[in-house]
């Protein structure tokens, strides 16, 4: 942590900028740095529609891709590094239609940022088969409709290798179990990922690189307590205890959506939220 007066690094969004009803796009392959700032919109295989909620109160963001499959935009926030300090990504949003989706929300080493598209894509489903794409270090929420089980799971790996005690079956972290490839959030929340329904997802690594992945949603959270922790790696007991990631290594916070289907699908952005710590250095 740095010796400085503001050792603390904070990137906040509530997509108040663009307010104007008209809609900007973004080509395939390129960034918009204006509209979320200090965050950055890429778009990844198609051009994105970008607008403003105008019947939701607080700043709302619309993202809708042009229909093509495996297209899909990604918001990436500014790059951190867990050994300087706890860092801590925290992101609130809603998809029009989860069962045509693939969505990360979490912290990536390997990122194009011009071009995050399905090869940015840390992971994938395909029925049980879980791929590990090999973009780094990587902790966070995925949901693939691909899945044969539909749901939010926590997953950690390193350079590719998704470990043991994450994706076997038998794991079980607080009441969630592993289903076919990381802890599957829906053993507690005990309700289905409701199409146009609040998520909030929040993601923390320590500065051993000890993780925990928080999810809940406007259904799943009727009494209104807040994202349950789903997973925690690196920290206590049990087959999670020795998951860690590299914590020297940088990280980018990344809240990406991918559509499976090969029609358009839609993202709204309500905030996210970055905090980190600088490095000792004067």
């Amino acid at each position: 942590m740095s010796q400085g007066s503001r050792s603390d690094i904070v990137a906040y969004t509530d997509f108040l900028v663009l307010m104007d009803p008209t809609e900007v796009t973004i080509a395939d392959g390129a960034v918009n740095g204006a509209v979320a700032f200090p965050f950055v919109l890429s778009a990844g295989g198609g051009e994105m529609g970008v607008t403003s909620i105008l019947d939701e109160p607080g700043g709302v963001l619309q993202v809708e891709s042009t229909g093509g499959d495996n297209e899909g935009p990604a918001l990436v926030g500014p790059i951190v590094r867990p050994t300087d300090g706890p860092v801590a990504l925290e992101a609130r949003f809603k998809v029009d239609d989860f069962s045509l989706v693939n969505l990360f929300v979490g912290f990536i080493e390997t990122v194009d940022i011009d071009d995050f598209d399905t090869a940015g894509d840390p992971y994938a489903f395909s029925g049980t088969t879980l791929t590990d794409n090999d973009v780094g270090q990587v902790v966070g929420a995925h949901y693939d409709a691909d899945a044969t089980v539909d749901d939010w799971r926590a997953l950690l790996s390193q350079d590719g290798a998704t470990n043991a005690a994450v994706t076997a079956s038998t794991t079980t972290y607080n009441g969630h179990t592993a289903d076919n490839g990381g802890i599957v959030a829906g053993a507690n929340l005990t309700a289905t990922v409701n199409d146009d329904a609040w998520q909030l997802v929040r993601v923390e690594v320590d500065p051993d690189g000890a993780a925990r992945v928080y999810v809940g949603n406007s259904s799943n959270d009727p009494q209104g307590v807040g994202p349950i922790l789903i997973a925690e790696f690196g920290t206590g007991a049990g087959p999670l205890s020795n998951v860690k990631l590299t914590p020297t290594d940088v990280l980018h916070p990344v809240v990406w959506m991918e559509e499976r289907s090969g029609a358009a699908r839609t993202i709204q952005y309500d905030y996210a939220l970055v905090t980190a710590s600088r490095d000792w250095s004067v």
